[in-house]
């Protein structure tokens, strides 16, 4: 629903659904309100409408009470209540929901820091496919933070993650490639990864290619001289 036009009729016909407690109406128009597609933007009813769904029991709404609490978006920002609305989602094996816990406690906000506890979050969440919680593993590996200091394993987070989407990952992908971080030097695969990291938005990947860029020139013409 997110980015996709809604036809008048389209909306009245989820408007009905969800005043009968149709959880997929209800989760669509929060969609729409939250992001503005077919409608105007309105956030706080957006958490409204993710919130009624989320008393019916829908994990993915409870989720996105939690991010929006945690957000302070549509809602005054609260984060003990995004902690208990992240619980319920990661109960009933919401990925995402995990990922956000092990970043609430890694950073403590909400609760009491806590790496351990931080870490335990992300490899459940990890297992589970979320790109964040293989984004923060990578890290915690590649810095040492909570766990031991493993280049090789940060390399092989940060390419699962990338494989899945996360644009910082896509960089350290590269990165790691590039440079032999972790791995054997592949620089096809390092320029490919930094490529595609910098169309997606990563502005260190656009310097690093930038910069690789010069250095091949003046390499050429060194060359030529």
């Amino acid at each position: 629903m997110k980015g996709r036009i809604v036809t008048a009729a389209e909306s009245d016909r989820l408007h009905r659904k969800a005043s009968r407690g149709d959880v997929r109406a209800l989760t669509a128009l929060a969609y729409m309100y939250r992001y503005g597609s077919g409608v105007v933007q309105n956030k706080p009813l957006a958490f409204q409408y993710h919130l009624r769904a989320a008393s019916l029991g829908d994990s993915e709404a409870a989720f996105n009470v939690g991010d929006m609490y945690d957000a302070g978006e549509g809602v005054r920002r609260n984060r003990r209540r995004a902690l208990a609305y992240y619980t319920i989602a990661a109960r009933h094996g919401h990925a995402d929901a995990m990922a956000s816990i092990g970043a609430m406690y890694w950073y403590g906000e909400g609760v009491k820091r806590n790496r351990k506890t931080a870490i335990s979050f992300y490899r459940k969440a990890a297992r589970l496919g979320s790109p964040d919680a293989l984004n923060n593993l990578a890290q915690a590996c590649r810095l040492g933070e909570g766990v031991d200091r493993s280049p090789r394993r940060a390399f092989s987070y940060f390419v699962e993650a990338a494989k899945r989407g996360h644009v910082r990952s896509e960089f350290r992908a590269g990165e790691a490639y590039l440079f032999g971080i972790g791995s054997s030097p592949d620089r096809i695969k390092g320029l490919r990864w930094l490529r595609k990291a910098a169309s997606d938005g990563d502005p260190d990947a656009q310097v690093l290619l930038d910069n690789l860029e010069v250095g091949s020139s003046v390499a050429r013409a060194r060359k030529a001289k």
